[in-house]
């Protein structure tokens, strides 16, 4: 699942980009990354009746589950190991971006009243939160483009692509048509909007909000590459079988915790 949200640009994109007629469907990804020791990773997309289910295998994601409710724009995350769950929606993150935003002040009024040679050493030792207190960043926009050459992943045949962002990162694509892909358009529906959501909670943190406008594609990314970071997805089985409602569903003796800095 992290590796899912590493590649949310694409995901997005595919989101925006698919309509069929199938009820429930359920894509999985296969990932790898060369700079990790625990070994390749999964996530599976799983939409019914306007809710979508994310789950994935790589390293720190047993048991971690993401549900996404698009009549009400929440998100939920669920960890099975501890028995509990989390809500995300925007009263929350707002609150939480308050109260983020009213910290860094005392930290950087702090910074503000120490000595100049102590101030340069706290900021070497800590350059992440130096970057925080630096320059506010700004949104990363998006190029598309055709490269020539096709491919293919469990029999559906796609296009390659790629996609750089203004600050130079370059990740690569294979477009598959949505009628290739085949997706329902409340399905679509669903998915559009949890990436919207997911999209929209990200920029309140990290200033990266700005995705690839894949409408005009009509397609599907079933193989991503991103060089950067020497990892990679592609499509590994699709299924437009019926999915048990109780997959979509907070188990009911599970513990709702609070968000981190939410009252």
């Amino acid at each position: 699942m992290k590796t899912h949200w590493k590649n949310a640009g694409w995901l997005v994109a595919a989101a925006l980009s698919c309509q069929s007629a199938v009820a429930d469907i359920q894509l999985t990804m296969s990932e790898t990354n060369q700079n990790s020791t625990s070994g390749p990773g999964e996530t599976v997309m799983a939409v019914r009746d306007g809710m979508v289910r994310l789950t994935g295998s790589g390293a720190g994601d047993a048991g971690q589950v993401m549900l996404f409710n698009s009549a009400n724009g929440t998100l939920t995350q669920i960890d099975h190991g501890r028995r509990s769950y989390m809500v995300m929606d925007r009263a929350s993150l707002e609150q939480m971006a308050e109260q983020t935003s009213e910290m860094m002040k005392q930290v950087e009024q702090q910074f503000a009243n120490m000595p100049k040679e102590q101030r340069e050493m706290m900021m070497r030792s800590m350059p992440q939160l130096a970057e925080q207190m630096g320059a506010k960043k700004q949104a990363r926009t998006y190029e598309f483009e055709w490269t020539g050459g096709e491919g293919r992943y469990i029999g559906i045949p796609c296009r390659h692509a790629k996609v750089t962002s203004s600050d130079g990162r370059v990740s690569n694509g294979c477009i598959a048509t949505k009628d290739d892909i085949g997706i329902s358009d409340a399905d679509f529906e669903a998915l559009a909007s949890m990436f919207d959501t997911m999209a929209e909670f990200a920029s309140r943190f990290s200033g990266d909000a700005d995705m690839p406008d894949m409408r005009k594609i009509g397609g599907f990314p079933i193989a991503t590459g991103d060089p950067a970071s020497s990892s990679s997805s592609e499509l590994t089985a699709r299924s437009d079988a019926a999915l048990d409602a109780e997959l979509f569903e907070v188990p009911a003796d599970y513990a709702r915790q609070a968000m981190p800095g939410a009252q």
